[in-house]
């Protein structure tokens, strides 16, 4: 430990940072989901605005002020300033939580509807413009090491807007400068869409991102991969002792700055001797991830992070050719590899705690849908997704943002990026959904019990029982009512139906699936099918004749850890798996072997 904190005070004094201006943005906290998701209606938000006075800065007259978004109601007395890992309050100087009254303290409530805060050292209780505190980077507290003074101004809120409403973030500081001239810095406006809760118990197996070798950064036998075109407002730098450093991002096999991949290494073995030694996520399915790559072998690469100081966006990529009105699931791993990476916001020096945490904000076409959440660090990867729909659009941008500040800590890797389609469930109130096949067309019937006050429902038809489109639509007629539908397509071998309804509050519900069997010019087939109605998946068989099959049950690591036998006779049947229902969540492949034919299914159990 001696060591480690001879390096640490080394690495600061190694650094120099100059800037002219102070960096300003924006985060918010969902304080209703710590554990991270979309904002709804009736959560609690936390708007945090930063500014980052650089080292040899010196700013006047700091304020904060912003007006409270439309959609949302103030929480009484919540304004505060903190240090950029979140810290208020003694014996950290400039920071506290402040009441809504005026002449009080550093913050003021204004006329129902304006937060108005002093910053810095000697801020003043009043409003005008001569009231803020001044600020000194890297010497007035809170700072980290000598590099910079980080404060955040915060206020909450509770959310009133109804599900796909959006709420937008602004506020702005104002300062004078070191040549007398009063700045006055927006915020960079956040939209965030309050989204229908969405749940999804199965996801398909085709992956819409095709950017970055499909969201996994590729693979290859240098250390380093180079800099990525879909990365911005980072600088792209090699592994090194001291490198990534804050504001910078690598792409590679190995964490460590000497390919370290034994036991037992040494200090020089890690960025700035502390971050973990790990190697990318791809292809492992688990917490654990692969181990890192030795210099010259083969690996996969994934992204490396180290946090700018103030929150801002790392990387973007676009989506085409999706589906209008289908739902997607967006699911990546992330990872915290610092577990001791925090510093005295007084002294400026380490402390050998976790720092500030990672929380990442995903936007979808300039709107943020989700939030992380901070992410502990545990020594592990951890799976994070999200389910939305772009309603007509065919194509998406997407871009991962810092949702906390950096210096100390706020260090993480990011792999396996996946856009896919998604079969969601709510609890709805449908009884006998049934589908009769005839020559050139499939007749559907339903009954709708405790019916909500519902427009229509969407009849959905699918060849895969993944991706779903629009086949027709029946408008609602009220409680207890039946309903029917004609689809004018000629049966094939396989056809899965669904309704699809969207309720008061913005949420999207189905039915559960429905198979319809036409004819089939194949021998045999099998089809896996995840009801979102049912805990247990099924195999969908066709057999032109009776035969044996044998099922084998394996989990990612090649285990077996299910076997059955099973006969089947000609035409269709179907196949319970009753044992998978009960396994951990994770992927499972699903191994079919008869007399004609062999295949693999791949299972997910969430």
């Amino acid at each position: 430990m001696k060591n480690l904190l001879a390096l640490v005070i080394l690495t600061c004094m190694t650094y120099t940072v100059s800037m002219a201006q102070p960096e300003v943005s924006g985060s918010f906290h969902n304080l209703s989901k710590p554990q991270g998701g979309p904002v709804s209606n009736g959560d609690i938000i936390e708007i945090r605005s930063v500014i980052s006075v650089p080292k040899n800065v010196t700013i006047t007259r700091l304020q904060f002020s912003d007006i409270i978004p439309a959609g949302t109601t103030y929480v009484p007395n919540s304004m505060k300033v903190m240090t950029n890992e979140a810290v208020y309050g003694a014996p950290v100087t400039n920071t506290g939580v402040y009441t809504d009254l005026a002449g009080d303290d550093a913050a003021t409530f204004i006329s129902g509807n304006t937060i108005h805060i002093n910053l810095g050292d000697a801020a003043g209780t009043g409003t005008g413009n001569t009231s803020g505190g001044n600020v000194v980077g890297g010497v007035t507290v809170p700072r980290f090491q000598d590099r910079a003074t980080i404060l955040q101004a915060a206020y909450r809120v509770q959310v009133t807007a109804a599900a796909n409403q959006t709420v937008q973030l602004a506020g702005s500081f104002s300062y004078r400068d070191a040549g007398s001239v009063d700045r006055t810095r927006p915020v960079p406006a956040r939209i965030i869409t309050i989204l229908p809760e969405l749940y999804c118990s199965g996801v398909g197996f085709s992956n819409f991102i095709l950017d970055e070798n499909g969201g996994t950064f590729s693979n290859g036998t240098n250390h380093d991969r180079g800099a990525s075109v879909n990365t911005f407002d980072f600088s792209y730098t090699p592994v090194q002792m001291y490198n990534p450093d804050d504001g910078e991002y690598s792409i590679t096999k190995n964490s460590s700055p000497t390919q370290f991949t034994a036991l037992n290494p040494v200090v020089t073995d890690k960025v700035f001797g502390i971050w973990d030694i790990i190697g990318d996520h791809t292809g492992t399915f688990s917490a654990t991830g692969n181990p890192p790559a030795a210099n010259g072998a083969a690996g996969g690469y994934m992204l490396l992070v180290n946090a700018s100081y103030a929150p801002s966006a790392i990387f973007s990529t676009t989506v085409n050719n999706l589906i209008p009105g289908m739902i997607y699931t967006l699911s990546f791993w992330v990872r915290n590899i610092c577990p001791l990476c925090g510093y005295d916001p007084v002294t400026g020096n380490p402390v050998f705690a976790a720092g500030v945490k990672p929380n990442l904000a995903f936007s979808v076409n300039g709107e943020d849908l989700y939030t992380t959440g901070d992410i502990d660090y545990t020594g592990a990867w951890v799976q994070k997704s999200f389910t939305f729909s772009l309603g007509s659009l065919t194509s998406a941008n997407i871009t991962i943002k810092n949702n906390a500040p950096g210096g100390g800590g706020n260090d993480w890797t990011l792999d396996d990026i996946t856009i896919s389609s998604c079969i969601a469930l709510l609890p709805v109130s449908i009884e006998n959904f049934e589908a009769q096949p005839q020559q050139n067309q499939v007749g559907l019937r339903w009954t709708a019990v405790n019916e909500q006050p519902i427009n229509s429902y969407a009849i959905e038809f699918s060849e895969d029982g993944r991706v779903f489109q629009q086949a027709g639509e029946v408008k609602a007629r009220g409680n207890k009512a039946e309903y029917s539908f004609v689809h004018n397509r000629k049966p094939t071998a396989t056809n899965f139906y669904r309704l699809r309804y969207t309720d008061l509050n913005g949420r999207i519900l189905f039915s559960n699936i429905l198979r319809v069997y036409g004819e089939s010019k194949e021998e045999q087939s099998f089809t896996l099918v995840q009801d979102p109605n049912q805990q247990m998946p099924r195999v969908d068989v066709y057999s032109r004749a009776a035969d044996q099959l044998e099922i084998r049950v394996v989990d990612v690591s090649g285990k077996s850890v299910a076997t059955s036998r099973k006969t089947v006779s000609s035409g269709y049947s179907v196949l319970q798996l009753n044992n998978i229902g009960n396994f951990s969540s994770g992927i499972y492949f699903v191994h079919i072997k008869t007399s004609r034919k062999s295949t693999v299914l791949r299972c997910l159990i969430r």
